[in-house]
């Protein structure tokens, strides 16, 4: 399932990978993945996000 959205919040709490995007021409730019265990819950959005990892 792809889901796009503008909203951090929501990708981090719905999606095990965000693709960040450039602006022109729209190509994927970064890849990140989520290393928060399943069911996650709006109280992790101030748990420390260090850990998340980027891919250029």
């Amino acid at each position: 399932m792809m889901l796009a959205t503008h909203n951090v919040e929501e990708a981090v709490l719905m999606c095990d990978r965000i693709l960040l995007f450039s602006s022109n021409p729209g190509r994927v730019s970064h890849e990140l993945t989520v290393p928060f265990p399943h069911p996650r819950n709006r109280m992790m959005r101030r748990s420390d996000n260090s850990s998340m990892r980027s891919t250029p």
